[in-house]
């Protein structure tokens, strides 16, 4: 009967889903999936459902030129996006057992560090959190994989387009900075033999 806004959305959605399912794969009303989305999403899930560093799977890659030498179809990053997405019960339940304090993390150069790792945009992100000037868990959902160590798995080719940068979208502006063509019919996904983070494919993003 009212515009919850996307925080208390998602807190539902999650709440909910995970009352049900151990791992879940969530869109929002602005992102576009390719045919490949669910069955890449899916191997990810399974592959990875009990590796406790892995944290989230993103489907979305932005304009970012992968090395031709890079001979895998993901990559591990200490940072995700939530343009398509999917995770894990266990990741929900150690959100919800990570302190959310803007104080804690404010007040401290060890935590700032840690925020640091997953972007130079994270602390303005935290601070306008703080200030009510977004409606968003994301900047809380990415502090939950840096404190706690984990990495994320991204795509080096998108299977997600967002629609929402038409100044439809509530987080976003009028900007084709982050315009992708998806890729289509993958074969059987390569897997990095090694979870860890690719330095290079991670300052890319970070870029």
């Amino acid at each position: 009967k009212s515009n919850l806004g996307v925080k208390k959305n998602w807190m539902f959605v999650k709440e909910y889903m995970f009352n049900r399912y151990n791992k879940i794969i969530l869109l929002e009303d602005d992102i576009i999936p390719n045919s490949d989305f669910i069955e890449f999403m899916s191997n990810c899930l399974f592959k990875y459902e009990d590796e406790i560093k892995v944290k989230n799977i993103t489907s979305y890659c932005p304009p970012i030129q992968i090395p031709e030498n890079y001979n895998y179809d993901i990559f591990f990053s200490t940072r995700h996006c939530s343009w398509g997405m999917a995770t894990w019960k266990r990741v929900w339940n150690e959100f919800k057992k990570t302190e959310q304090s803007h104080k804690a993390i404010l007040d401290s150069k060890k935590n700032k560090e840690i925020l640091y790792k997953g972007g130079n945009d994270f602390l303005p992100m935290l601070i306008a959190d703080y200030f009510g000037w977004n409606n968003s868990i994301g900047i809380w959902w990415a502090w939950t994989s840096l404190k706690n160590d984990g990495v994320n798995i991204n795509p080096t080719r998108s299977l997600t387009r967002n629609i929402g940068h038409d100044n439809s979208g509530v987080h976003s502006k009028l900007t084709s900075k982050f315009d992708v063509q998806v890729s289509k019919n993958l074969q059987t996904l390569r897997f990095p033999k090694v979870i860890g983070i690719n330095k290079e494919l991670d300052n890319l993003l970070f870029n």
